[in-house]
């Protein structure tokens, strides 16, 4: 395989990547949520330590400075991550540069006389712990081994230095190497286990998600919302008779174009199929205005192509009514608007 697939997408091509990059920022956030307390704790126990060992009291206002900054990445983590995925990124390489960077300081600046242990220690934990394109991690690490090596070189002994200019360059060849293969592996296997999950939870017509998920979801959604839960259940009207003037290739174009619309007005990761011709949404937390509005624009589209669909919905911010409660009084009013379909087409079931 090329080189290059490898270093900047994990061996996959890029619009394979693309679709794993959100699965990858959810596993750095929960990476970085743990990581970064582990290091404030550690941070803190070498302060403490300081106050009372020799050794520890010269690096004393580094551990402190490092029990701020990974304290202050927590709460940054905690609060914008998942509102702003562009927090996951900055986060994900200032915590890789910080790690370097103390690593650097450390072992080329603190304790000098000693071979950069500490440094050589950040190289093998930064091809580890983080999920990124293996390009971008090699790129730190060298940008990191060159800067640590210039600072080594003017602060340390010449043996010491030949010593850590030799163990820097060896472990940045096993970083390099082992970071290569293992983020590799891990961004197939992130992209793997999506293939799968789309198997197992979208619907190939449409590209909603399907009956099985929605079984998945219903069960949870009870502890989602806060103030809202609108529910919109959806009949597509002439799918039968479709089917049997014009082909199943046309009734596949109608409960196609009926999803396209439902995913441009309602998103993807609430909207379902759930049968042959019944489509289910549920918006969260929305104003009730805003869910109106785009339900008519919806049904004026799927007008303008030709097609008909009943839509009922059932709109709530008591948050003792049950999912299931909420879904049959949509699925009712679906119900009455088919019949009044029936009674304006002259249609006899």
């Amino acid at each position: 395989m090329p080189i290059k697939p490898i270093l900047f997408y994990g061996g996959l091509a890029k619009e394979e990547y693309n679709e794993t990059r959100i699965d990858i920022e959810a596993i750095n956030r929960q990476i970085i949520s743990i990581e970064s307390v582990l290091a404030a704790i550690f941070m803190l126990i070498l302060s403490i330590l300081s106050f009372t060992d020799i050794l520890f009291y010269r690096a004393r206002y580094i551990y402190m400075i490092g029990v701020v900054v990974s304290s202050t990445i927590a709460i940054c983590n905690h609060i914008f991550s998942k509102k702003y995925r562009v927090t996951t990124h900055i986060i994900t390489k200032l915590s890789v540069a910080l790690y370097i960077v103390y690593g650097i300081y450390i072992s080329a600046v603190i304790y000098n006389e000693f071979p950069g242990v500490t440094f050589v220690a950040m190289l093998i934990f930064m091809s580890v712990i983080f999920i990124d394109r293996p390009m971008t991690i090699n790129f730190f690490t060298l940008i990191g081994t060159i800067v640590y090596n210039i600072v080594a070189y003017r602060t340390k002994s010449s043996d010491i230095f030949k010593v850590d200019l030799v163990n820097t360059i060896i472990f940045w060849w096993l970083s390099f190497t082992w970071s290569t293969l293992s983020l590799s592996f891990r961004i197939k296997g992130s992209y793997n286990k999506k293939r799968l999950m789309s198997i197992a939870e979208v619907d190939a017509l449409t590209n909603l998600k399907n009956r099985n998920c929605y079984e998945q979801k219903i069960k949870r959604y009870g502890t989602i919302y806060k103030g809202s839960i609108c529910c919109i259940y959806i009949d597509v009207n002439g799918l039968h008779q479709l089917n049997n003037s014009a082909g199943h290739d046309a009734g596949d174009e109608m409960l196609k174009y009926v999803a396209e619309r439902i995913h441009r007005y309602f998103g993807y990761d609430d909207t379902f199929r759930i049968g042959g011709d019944e489509y289910v949404i549920f918006c969260f937390d929305e104003f009730e205005d805003t869910v109106i509005n785009n339900i008519i624009q919806l049904d004026n589209d799927v007008k303008r192509e030709g097609y008909s669909i009943s839509i009922g919905y059932e709109y709530t911010s008591h948050s003792n009514s049950t999912i299931k409660d909420i879904v049959k009084l949509a699925e009712r009013r679906m119900f009455i608007d088919k019949e009044n379909y029936y009674k304006r087409n002259n249609i006899v079931r």
